[in-house]
């Protein structure tokens, strides 16, 4: 489906996490670790805070294609 009524990019994410540790951390030191790691994700802040994109177009001169 294709058109200019079709959304482009992603409605809606989801992430579940399955923690397991190899010691025995009470739940506030599981969620200390949870919100660093979350802090420092990159793939999870780019949508959180959006970068500023810039683009920029450059049109060569067209009329020298194909040509030596």
């Amino acid at each position: 489906m294709t058109g200019s009524n079709v959304s482009v990019g992603f409605q809606t994410a989801h992430m579940k996490v399955d923690l397991q540790t190899a010691g025995d951390l009470s739940k506030l030191q599981l969620n200390a670790l949870i919100d660093a790691a979350e802090r420092s994700c990159v793939i999870l802040q780019s949508p959180r805070a959006p970068p500023i994109v810039e683009i920029e177009r450059s049109f060569g001169d067209l009329g020298n294609m194909g040509t030596t």
